[in-house]
């Protein structure tokens, strides 16, 4: 695949991955050998952002030029200026055309201006705030907070939503799995050697290796549950936060 951003198959299958897609199989659900591709539903593997069995971010991907598959440079890439320190406040225009953005840094507030264009990349929640910020959402909204319209757009700040996370653990003795344990611990060396050897094995999973979506009614007209199948038992992630509330909450 072409772009700096490498997505690849898994290098290698934990066994327990393909036992997992027969069980789904067995169950009724059908196979889907790309997520990405035409339809999402299905079971199957997972592909990853990896780089000869190693993970590979955004910025290995963008910002560091000096890496395994470019030999031919090192260094940053050029042009590039990483202020810490700063908060944007909002996106400056000149009509509807964004012009630069408006920060502050050191107590002091200054314009950059864009040559180009200006991206707004801040998430699900700052992206649309410097939008709002900066006049570019529900105009009634805006106005209420003295803000003044550059464009009047439905919908900007709306439709947040969030997901229901339910993990189910089970424990199974096989150092096939990742865990704690002696008999884990002495198999995980010569899985070390592999991996330094040929960048494949144990150490080049992301644990996370098959999964699925599904509709909860034939209705739907795309999957609305999803599955991910996990080689290790997975923490809590917070959800007893209900034993810090107070009783009867």
């Amino acid at each position: 695949m072409d772009g700096p951003l490498y997505v690849s198959d898994q290098r290698t299958l934990n066994p327990f991955s393909q036992r997992f897609i027969e069980a789904a199989v067995q169950a009724g659900m059908k196979i889907n050998h790309d997520f990405n591709g035409e339809h999402q539903e299905g079971v199957g593997l997972y592909q990853v952002t990896q780089y000869m069995g190693e993970r590979w971010n955004t910025a290995r991907a963008y910002l560091h030029r000096g890496n395994a598959a470019d030999k031919s440079h090192s260094g940053r890439r050029p042009g590039l200026a990483v202020m810490t320190g700063t908060v944007a406040l909002r996106v400056e225009f000149e009509g509807k055309r964004a012009t630069g953005v408006r920060i502050v840094r050191d107590g002091v507030e200054r314009s950059l201006r864009a040559r180009r264009e200006v991206i707004l990349s801040a998430g699900a929640f700052n992206s649309p705030q410097l939008l709002m910020a900066s006049g570019v959402g529900p105009g009634a909204h805006l106005r209420e907070f003295g803000i003044p319209v550059v464009h009047d757009l439905f919908g900007v700040g709306e439709n947040l939503q969030d997901y229901i996370d339910v993990t189910i653990r089970k424990e199974v003795p096989s150092a096939d799995l990742y865990g704690y344990s002696q008999r884990n611990i002495m198999r995980m060396i010569p899985e070390l050697m592999r991996y330094r050897r040929d960048r494949s094995g144990m150490f080049s999973s992301n644990v996370v290796e098959a999964g699925g979506f599904m509709r909860t009614s034939p209705d739907l007209p795309e999957p609305d549950l999803q599955f991910a199948f996990i080689l290790a038992l997975l923490g809590n992630r917070g959800k007893d936060r209900d034993k810090k509330m107070p009783p009867g909450l």
